[in-house]
């Protein structure tokens, strides 16, 4: 892959919007998603022990293989299991054509084994309560539902990372 193909390649995720299938009243694209959710990485290396350079470069290729396959919502995956395996393969596909340091920092996101892929994955759910709570707060009551899933999906990252804190 060329740097032009690359950068074009992951200058789509600008373009792909996250939670299509709900009313929104702002759209977040997936580039910005990914950005939040590093720059919550660097906070969380305040709270946790953890190698910051793995968590980060987990944190903002997470997603990339969202630029060949699109965004599918954690609902419509939990809803429909067959599509979310179909999905792992995709993104397996996808992500094998970049640069070994990416798909590196892809496979520590997905397997989350090592602390560095739990604490992206934390960083993933504590930008999804940013962004419900941000709709909630502008009166998208679509997005109450979604809370407190949210909620307790971050409680149980807090109870899973307890044994990381400084």
């Amino acid at each position: 892959m060329t740097l032009e193909e690359f950068y074009n390649s992951v200058y789509r995720l600008s373009q792909i919007p996250r939670y299509a299938t709900i009313n929104r009243i702002r759209s977040e694209d997936v580039a910005q998603h990914s950005f939040f959710v590093s720059i919550i990485v660097i906070k969380l290396y305040d709270e946790y022990e953890f190698d910051l350079g793995k968590a980060l470069l987990s944190a903002i290729v997470h997603d990339i293989p969202e630029g060949d396959i699109s965004d599918i919502p954690h609902s419509i995956k939990v809803k429909y299991p067959k599509i979310s395996a179909a999905l792992k393969e995709a993104e397996l596909d996808a992500i094998s054509k970049y640069p070994s340091i990416v798909i590196d920092g892809f496979m520590r996101y997905e397997a989350m084994d090592s602390i560095e892929g739990l604490i992206a994955n934390f960083a993933d759910i504590l930008q999804v309560h940013q962004y419900v709570v941000s709709e909630i707060s502008l009166g998208n009551t679509n997005l109450i539902a979604i809370l407190a899933d949210v909620k307790q999906r971050i409680q149980n990252f807090r109870e899973l990372l307890y044994e990381y804190k400084r």
